[in-house]
């Protein structure tokens, strides 16, 4: 279990830009602290402080059935009061690293990581349309560093591969949103060419979430 605010914080964070409700977020941050004193005080504080929540409506989701105080706030009326989940801008956070390692980094750290691999690696630009919540997509924004799956049109491509894409000119991107991203492919040389027009669809499992446009495709420079 963890106990450290910052850490359970970071993870909170994380496991909202990976597409978690807030219900399955707090399930988590609930069987994480388990019988802790305070215990609901201390969720309420690690929801304000990790997301873009008002006061208002955490004492709302105090009668959430997932507290085991006989509330009768269902799941999907916890998503509707608290999604979609934005962490709070400015903070930095902690992060942790492939070698075991704890560390702080701002909230523009993934934009960075990927876009210095740029001139090495190139990328996909992109104009990328988002579902809406209601039509199936995502419950909550996404970031730079996001990963999703992408498909090709059937005669081009049979396989789903990976990349996760960088956001130009927002922070967030919200369900229903349309933004130009770039997309940095973690195995290029398994995609298909991608020419300007090609449509990518953006999936989460099996689930369509988006569909993005090819714009350009910019070469390595090295």
């Amino acid at each position: 279990m963890m106990y450290d605010r910052e850490t359970i914080v970071g993870e909170l964070r994380t496991r909202a830009r990976h597409g978690d409700s807030p219900a399955t977020v707090a399930t988590w941050l609930v069987r994480e602290l388990g019988a802790a004193d305070s215990r609901d005080f201390q969720i309420a504080a690690y929801m304000f402080h990790a997301f873009e929540i008002s006061i208002n409506a955490m004492k709302d989701a105090a009668d959430w059935v997932g507290l085991g105080h006989g509330g009768t706030r269902t799941d999907d009326e916890l998503n509707l009061l608290l999604g979609p989940l934005v962490p709070r801008s400015g903070d930095r956070e902690l992060v942790q690293y492939p070698d075991g390692s704890w560390r702080t980094q701002g909230p523009d750290h993934e934009h960075n990581r990927w876009t210095a691999t740029e001139s090495e690696r190139g990328y996909i630009r992109a104009r990328l349309q988002l579902l809406t919540t209601e039509q199936g997509g995502r419950r909550a924004p996404l970031h730079s560093g996001y990963r999703a799956h992408w498909a090709f049109p059937p005669d081009m491509h049979a396989e789903n591969h990976d990349a996760p894409l960088t956001l130009e000119t927002v922070r967030t991107l919200a369900p229903g949103e349309e933004a130009m991203i770039r997309l940095h492919p973690l195995r290029p040389d398994l995609w298909p060419t991608i020419t300007p027009g090609v449509r990518l669809s953006m999936l989460e499992g099996a689930r369509l979430v988006g569909s993005a446009d090819a714009v350009e495709v910019v070469t390595p420079a090295l």
